[in-house]
């Protein structure tokens, strides 16, 4: 039984160890990771870096290169060596993080001399500026000393009445002068016909003139902001001026003259007025014969040419280009046919070995053309009121007026069908003639006619409008007749008759006798006399 129990005892024991290992099982430990990089100075490792974070502390090897592992979150890393400084030197690092790499900076001490030209310059206080800085006073001597700086340093000096250059210094290079004054070697480069001006070009520093052979200069013991300036009438100089800026500063002008040049801008022979000219910023219009005239140009330029409805070639032109150039001008010619009012296809617009053929619209398009040109309208069967047109300078638009062409025919006849020949038909101040069939053919008549006839013995009347719509005529002519008579009563004369016929009263002579003329068609002809009975 005690046996028993003790077994049991130990069961239990054993079961509670293995559920109490299930449980703790669940949670697995956090994930691990390392962090490593380099502390390099100029690309170069560095060794016996102290490297800190919040787990512990390392140096770096010989190759600059350090490692913390076992990391479970972000870290800050700091780094630290004496007689170092550092580009950053506290850096926050993550697990995404590959390379955590850091630049150092070893110090070094700057050397120099602050002078003015040849004579040194004591008490200058001469700063350096960079990733380490610092100060010091030049000596009696003009000497100074700069401890422990580190990286690429900007030396300047201080002292009142001097301005000094700006140095550069880095470790390679810690021997530095800082001088007040420099030399400065400069050359004019003539381009062009600008070389026959040499012997007249002034050397300004700081706005007093100097001597120099008018192409090489060395100027001596120049301070830093010195203008130095070339002038001569005529000639313009690239750059105008120079300041100097840095020591021992070489200077180069280029020089080129100015010059003008003169055209005529015409349209075949035609000078254009008011045609704006360009030439870079240079804007000037020609005058009434086409002429302009551009100044202050320098080298090779391009003109051009400008104004409304006109294209133009242009202009190459330099300080060698002969004057009195000519551009030349084509404009475009728009314009519209029309006949009674509405536009009219099928018409040739010509001009040179161009022709257009109007469309439905009756529009025509004419380029390249110059002023004088002649442009010629056609179509058979029309005639236009202005068949052959020149392309003047303005006016660009041009509206067609067309006349239809017809031959009219004009017929002269009795209202019995008798034909009438050589009656005079007037037509345009012209007289025309019928023929043997009583015919008038008058060719290459346009628009209206208004026509009067005249035929001896006949009355002719007409209100006809001759045209296109109306150009075959039937007129009609009527013979005048003539009746005379007696009028009596037996023996009796009745010298008091009277004769009435178409609202015209007359009277019979002392014979009794009388007479009508000039009558057409019927007429009904009436007798009176008082006392006698005249039906």
């Amino acid at each position: 039984m005690k046996k028993f129990k003790i077994y049991l005892s130990l069961c239990l024991v054993t079961l509670c160890s293995i559920f109490m290992c299930g449980c703790l099982g669940g949670e697995q430990p956090p994930p691990t990771f390392s962090i490593s990089g380099y502390v390099f100075e100029d690309e170069i490792g560095v060794e016996g870096v102290t490297v800190k974070c919040d787990v512990g502390t390392t140096t770096t090897d010989e190759n600059g290169y350090y490692v913390f592992d076992g990391l479970t979150s972000g870290v800050t890393i700091s780094v630290e060596k004496q007689n170092y400084t550092f580009e950053k030197q506290t850096q926050t690092f993550f697990s995404q993080s590959t390379q955590a790499n850091f630049i150092a900076y070893s110090y070094y001490n700057i050397f120099g001399v602050v002078k003015s030209g040849d004579i040194t310059i004591s008490d200058a206080k001469v700063i350096a500026t960079g990733n380490k800085g610092g100060f010091a006073y030049s000596n009696e001597n003009g000497q100074f000393v700069i401890y422990n700086v580190a990286g690429d340093v900007s030396l300047t000096a201080e002292k009142q009445g001097y301005i000094f250059f700006e140095k550069t210094a880095n470790k390679t290079n810690n021997q530095i002068d800082i001088n007040a004054t420099t030399n400065v070697n400069g050359t004019i480069n003539y381009i062009g016909k600008s070389i026959d001006s040499k012997n007249d070009v002034v050397l300004y520093v700081d706005n007093e003139p100097i001597e120099f052979d008018g192409t090489n200069f060395t100027l001596k013991n120049m301070t830093l902001g010195t203008k130095i300036k070339p002038i001569c009438d005529g000639l313009v100089f690239e750059p105008k001026e120079v300041l100097v800026s840095q020591e021992n500063q070489e200077i180069s002008f280029s020089c080129q003259k100015l010059y003008s040049y003169s055209g005529i801008v015409k349209s075949g022979e035609t000078p254009l007025n008011t045609v704006i000219i360009s030439c870079g910023e240079n804007t000037t219009t020609t005058d009434e014969n086409g002429i302009f005239t551009l100044d202050n140009l320098l080298g090779e330029n391009l003109v051009l040419a400008s104004k409304n409805s006109y294209e133009f070639n242009s202009l190459n032109i330099d300080e060698n280009t002969a004057s009195c150039g000519c551009i030349y001008g084509t404009t475009t010619i728009y314009g519209v046919v029309c006949f009674e009012n509405t536009p009219l296809s099928g018409v040739d617009v010509s001009c040179k070995e161009y022709t257009f053929t109007t469309k439905i619209n009756g529009e025509f398009l004419l380029s390249n053309l110059s002023v004088g040109d002649i442009i010629s309208i056609s179509k058979q069967g029309y005639i236009f009121n202005q068949n052959n047109l020149s392309v003047e300078i303005d006016n660009q638009e041009k509206f067609i007026v067309a006349e239809k062409l017809f031959d009219a025919k004009i017929t002269v006849s009795t209202y019995d069908d008798v034909l009438l020949s050589n009656v005079c038909i007037t037509l345009n101040n012209q007289n025309y003639f019928t023929n043997e069939n009583g015919e008038v053919i008058v060719e290459n008549l346009i628009g209206c006619h208004n026509i009067s006839l005249a035929y001896d013995n006949y009355l002719i009347e007409t209100n006809e409008i001759l045209s296109y719509k109306n150009s075959n005529i039937n007129i009609f002519a009527e013979p005048y007749y003539n009746i005379s008579g007696k009028i009596y009563s037996g023996d009796i004369n009745l010298v008091d008759a009277i004769i009435r016929y178409n609202d015209t009263t007359i009277s019979v002579d002392e014979n009794g006798e009388f007479s009508l003329t000039n009558l057409i068609k019927s007429n009904v002809v009436t007798i009176s006399c008082e006392g006698y009975n005249t039906k």
